[in-house]
């Protein structure tokens, strides 16, 4: 291989590895290398802005905490995941023990404590306001906060917004991408030896006219990029500064420039709020079902006894549910539907797990996951 082959393959996977985020906890990541508002959230370690420079990228996490008028645990509640993330300890706090909190790393500590993963939902500010609030003001908070997690209306109003503004951006990236590539191939793979003297001659005074005209494109994408960055910062966006002073010392990462804009845009939110903004109709039931199954059916960690940790996750259940209905109503779901029996998956089957509806031959008992099996209606 020759060194400029082995130049553009370094150029073009600095490219495909942009917006490379990893880490050892899963997050749900929603990936539309289009641009168009269908993506479906998954859960992964890793990820990238994608092949094309028009795509963009959202990522949430399933709530780590549940938290009430009398205090907050790190028992996680109306978690979309499957399985379900449980603490490996459980912490649990009445507000008037609070006294310090922070966040170390990846994580937030409460009283020199680790509580749990610090996923945004709740900042050490915001947790702090929170205690210092009075008893009677706290519930209205904590309602409002739960209502700000599910918005699927704004997410899709945000993302208009995004394309609208980032329009010219893309089509710069992507004209600007697709000239190099054809460069790349031309001269990567060595093709002007295979050419006639005349074209290859043709070609090489032409190419850096392209170059040129690539350059030029990329510029106008720069520009568009950071008017667009300059007018989201009223929606919640990041300051272009912070958003392209890294993208301009690596050239192959300007060419994701919507992706950039769009990365500090999307508030905190609940992952089903993406899903209802997003995902295609079946993916849509299939994660208001895991959401509605963990608030009805929790797994026994967080289901029994009358401890601390136990009555704050009832509670924060009981203050969820009825805005998660009104969200699914809205948007066309039924969660009593949902809920229901499945049909049989064989004629065997008696019985059935109400959290995965999963079916099972013996007519009592438990689930692996220790939830009492229903009766499965012959009918």
């Amino acid at each position: 291989m020759s060194d400029l082959a082995s130049l553009l393959l370094v150029a073009w996977a600095l490219y495909a590895l942009h917006g490379l985020a990893w880490q050892r906890r899963p997050r749900f990541h929603l990936n539309a290398w289009l641009g168009r508002p269908r993506a479906t959230p998954r859960p992964r370690t890793w990820s990238v802005f994608g092949l094309l420079p028009n795509g963009w990228r959202l990522r949430t996490d399933d709530l780590p905490f549940a938290f009430s008028a009398e205090g907050i645990t790190n028992l996680p509640v109306a978690s979309l995941a499957r399985p379900a993330p449980l603490p490996t300890h459980l912490e649990a706090w009445t507000w008037e023990e609070i006294d310090k909190v922070e966040q170390r790393g990846a994580d937030l500590w409460i009283n020199g404590r680790r509580f749990c993963p610090a996923t945004g939902h709740l900042t050490p500010a915001a947790l702090r306001r929170l205690a210092a609030l009075s008893a009677a003001e706290r519930p209205a908070r904590i309602q409002e906060l739960m209502t700000s997690w599910l918005r699927p209306t704004r997410l899709r109003r945000l993302h208009r917004l995004l394309i609208r503004l980032t329009s010219t951006t893309a089509s710069c990236n992507l004209t600007a991408a697709f000239l190099l590539a054809l460069v790349s191939i031309y001269y990567g793979f060595e093709l002007p030896a295979l050419l006639d003297d005349r074209w290859s001659e043709a070609l090489a005074r032409t190419t850096p006219w392209i170059l040129g005209y690539a350059l030029l494109l990329q510029l106008g994408a720069i520009a568009t990029a950071w008017s667009a960055a300059k007018r989201l910062q009223r929606h919640g966006g990041a300051a272009p500064g912070k958003l392209f002073s890294a993208a301009l010392f690596m050239p192959p990462h300007t060419f994701h420039l919507r992706a950039l804009v769009g990365e500090g845009l999307w508030p905190t939110l609940h992952p089903l709020a993406a899903s209802l903004a997003f995902a295609p109709p079946a993916a849509r039931r299939e994660h208001a079902f895991q959401v509605l199954a963990d608030l009805h059916h929790p797994l026994p960690l967080a289901a029994n006894a009358d401890d601390l940790p136990r009555r704050i996750a009832r509670d924060h259940r009981a203050a969820f549910l009825p805005l998660l209905e009104s969200a699914l109503t809205a948007h066309g779901i039924d969660p009593a539907a949902l809920l229901a029996p499945p049909r049989h998956h064989t004629a065997a089957a008696c019985a059935y797990c109400p959290r995965c509806h999963d079916q099972f031959v013996t007519a009592s008992g438990q689930c692996p996951h220790r939830i009492p099996l229903r009766p499965l209606d012959r009918a």
